[in-house]
């Protein structure tokens, strides 16, 4: 299986300054050795938090990764849109920001993507109990 060229991989962001560096940090291990050309995108989603600023550092620090700050927030749907209108590539995978994803996942859907031209991920456990108790409130 060809693994594709160009890919975008967008992070939707709201008040995500506790995990976006991190999070960018592990997806650019994840993708940094593979045999393409990949933009991560940050779409900040109007955060409050400092969110605009951490994703702007991590785009001077590392040349892949680019951002796009929304004035206000849109919501996920919102920040989803924003992200495929920013993508600078036609593949395009919308990851969340805040730790939920693990990012072999991402490098399994770009190989399939070779051979169709819609690929869907679920996921089937959350990775943060963090998150999951805030869920349940």
């Amino acid at each position: 299986m060809q693994r594709p060229r160009i890919a975008t991989i967008a992070l939707p962001a709201y008040n995500e300054r506790e995990t976006l560096d991190q999070v960018v940090r592990e997806l650019i291990d994840t993708v940094g050795d593979m045999d393409a050309d990949i933009e991560v995108l940050i779409v900040d989603d109007g955060s409050t938090d400092g969110t605009s600023e951490i994703a702007d550092d991590l785009a001077a620090e590392f040349d892949l990764v680019t951002v796009t700050h929304l004035g206000d927030n849109r919501g996920f749907s919102g920040a989803m849109t924003a992200s495929i209108a920013a993508a600078r590539h036609d593949i395009v995978v919308i990851a969340p920001a805040d730790g939920q994803a693990d990012f072999r996942d991402v490098t399994r859907m770009l190989a399939a993507a070779t051979e169709h031209d819609l690929v869907f991920a679920y996921r089937t456990e959350r990775y943060d109990s963090f998150r999951r108790k805030l869920s349940s409130i």
